[in-house]
């Protein structure tokens, strides 16, 4: 019960993370060409590469070692400052090398004043990794959920000040909007939980630093293989194509992360501290155990979401988007599905994470990496940039079956029969109840809304009826528990 009640609590916080990202999605749709669109999400990529170079294996070291930390005050506090101050060196090391990169590899006068912002913005997105990642340790999901949630209204409302009251056209404001909502969200978080009181140099611990380097170091060639996955298509288009291109598939690619990633990292949020509890405390079995119950979770409410994007994906980018993005549907719709398969990935490389074979997960995303890039190198020049969204999915349902196969040995994931029918079931029910909603009216974004309430109503009702227990589980926390959550 307390599994899903931390779940649903993730999973509202995200909802205004997902809520105002479309809203942003949608204002750069509107305010910018897909041309300028295609430079501005080069260049964030090149930040992006650095920034998980130095950040990317962070998140995973504090989750794994917090348990060990959070006896003391003085113990958490040792984690708390050689995880910052870690950060300030590799940020001062990270500014250097993007000097130095526009220095000798200069691309345009707006992508270099971008590159040496975003080398400020290092430090406090950082810092907001790491506080929000102790709070999800700590299993403070209420605070967590508020962070995420403001953090992206700030974005909105500081880019629609810049463009409507400043009149600056120019893609920079994205920049800009980042710089000041992560500055002012690190300013909150230092107040709110007092982190000046706990910062001391002296507290700065040498040998956790480097457990912590032995630990991480693989899950860091992990995110800059991710990076590849992620991002090294948009360079392959360009190359090939024109940067119109680079920017309708950026933003298509966009739409469906920011919409599947956000969501099903709500999912997973409240999974990671707590099968790591488990496995530290209780060992293997209980391990498997809690795995196993976030996986059911994770498919009750991801199969929905999935099946109602593949139905609705097209209506989506038609109704809220410039007509010069419309071409994009396609990426939007098969980003979606990829991202749900990546969410499943997080649980199958829990098995390598609890046995410290974190190697493995290195191995299996070099090898998705490279079928990416094959496919993209083959296909790209023939077929387009559909082909990047395409090779993306393959590279993640590739992953999860070979990890799936070599993991067994360790980890048994248990997702009863029933459970799968019930899915299958209200899937099935709930297609139908769109088709025939669309056949007999004409979607508007009006009912474009009350359709998809509509089928999450229908797919939450033949649940009910199947008797499903997670949906029971989950009406006894909002109808007894509103307060808490």
């Amino acid at each position: 019960m307390s599994k899903i009640k931390e779940m649903i609590t993730y999973l509202l916080g995200t909802v205004g993370v997902s809520i105002f990202s479309f809203i942003l999605s949608i204002l750069y749709s509107r305010f910018f060409i897909p041309a300028d669109y295609g430079m501005f999400s080069l260049t964030y990529s090149i930040y992006n590469l650095g920034f998980q170079f130095f950040t990317g294996w962070m998140t995973h070291s504090i989750l794994r070692f917090y348990p060990l930390y959070n006896e003391t005050e003085k113990k958490e506090k040792i984690l708390l400052n050689t995880i910052l101050f870690t950060l300030i060196f590799a940020g001062v090391l990270y500014s250097v090398l993007t000097i130095l990169g526009i220095l000798l590899f200069s691309l345009n006068t707006t992508s270099d004043i971008s590159l040496l912002i975003f080398s400020i913005v290092f430090y406090f997105e950082g810092a907001l990794l790491i506080f929000n990642t102790f709070l999800r340790s700590s299993g403070q999901s209420k605070q967590y959920s508020k962070n995420i949630t403001f953090n992206s209204l700030g974005k909105s409302l500081v880019l629609l000040v810049l463009y409507y009251i400043f009149n600056i056209h120019n893609v920079l404001i994205i920049v800009i909007s980042l710089f000041i909502s992560d500055f002012a969200q690190t300013i909150y978080l230092v107040w709110k939980l007092k982190i000046t009181k706990s910062i001391s140099i002296n507290l700065f611990n040498k040998n956790l630093f480097f457990k912590l380097i032995k630990y991480g170091f693989p899950l860091l060639g992990t995110s800059l293989i991710f990076w590849v996955i992620q991002s090294s298509d948009k360079f392959i288009i360009s190359f090939f194509k024109s940067s119109n291109e680079v920017g309708l598939y950026s933003y298509g690619y966009q739409m469906g992360f920011t919409l599947f990633y956000t969501f099903t990292n709500a999912i997973m949020l409240g999974a990671y501290p707590r099968i790591t509890e488990a496995y530290i405390k209780f060992g293997k079995k209980q391990a498997e155990s809690v795995i196993s119950k976030y996986m059911q979770i994770y498919l009750y409410m991801v199969a929905p979401a999935v099946i109602g994007i593949v139905f609705t994906g097209k209506d989506i980018i038609y109704l809220i988007c410039d007509e010069q993005y419309w071409a994009c549907y396609p990426i939007f719709i098969i980003t979606c599905i990829s991202f749900a398969v990546f969410g499943l990935i997080q649980y199958t490389n829990k098995s390598w994470e609890l046995s410290e074979r974190t190697e493995m997960i290195l191995k299996l995303n070099i090898m998705s990496a490279v079928i990416n890039v094959i496919i993209n190198f083959i296909f790209i020049p023939q077929y387009g940039y559909i082909i990047g969204a395409i090779s993306t999915l393959v590279s993640f349902l590739v992953h999860i079956v070979i990890s799936l196969i070599l993991s067994r040995g360790f980890i048994t994931y248990r997702i009863p029969f029933k459970y799968l029918r019930n899915i299958i079931v209200a899937n099935i029910v709930m297609i139908n109840s769109i088709l025939l909603f669309k056949m007999y009216f004409t979607i508007d974004l009006a009912r474009l809304f009350i359709m998809i309430i509509f089928a999450a109503g229908v797919y939450f009702f033949i649940l009910l009826i199947l008797k499903d227990e997670n949906l029971s589980s989950i009406c006894s926390i909002l109808l007894k528990r509103k307060e808490d959550v």
